[in-house]
């Protein structure tokens, strides 16, 4: 989430034609407890990735090209959990020094799961 509005979860693609720097990033968001435990999932298709918490979409990215700047995933990638304070997106409104008092910023992970699938059915294949 972005610190000034907790408990705001967000699910962004960013490509090099949807990138928040040239103001066109595709994303969704919805409101969770943080502090409490969840499932999140980011499911990567042939045509869509869709991002859910407990198994509530709250995005869809389409798939609208073959052009490698609107659809890269077409490729292999790493998995990043990161968690950013600040910076163009999370300090737009200041970041507050008690941001880091008493608990602080703090991100657990209980477990990762990276499943593959056998796709032929949507190839056709």
């Amino acid at each position: 989430h972005v610190g000034y509005e907790p408990g705001r979860i967000h699910g962004t693609v960013h490509t090099g034609a949807y990138h928040h720097s040239i103001g066109t990033q595709k994303g969704g968001s919805m409101h969770t407890n943080v502090r409490e435990w969840h499932t999140y999932t980011v499911e990567w298709r042939p045509e869509v990735v869709i991002f859910a918490c407990d198994s509530a979409v709250y995005q869809v990215f389409r798939k609208e090209s073959d052009e490698s700047a609107v659809w890269p995933f077409n490729q292999d990638f790493y998995l990043i959990l990161n968690m950013a304070v600040g910076g163009d997106w999370g300090g737009v409104k200041g970041v507050s020094e008690t941001a880091f008092s008493g608990e602080g910023q703090v991100m657990e992970v209980d477990w990762v799961r990276v499943e593959q699938r056998d796709l032929n059915w949507a190839s056709g294949a």
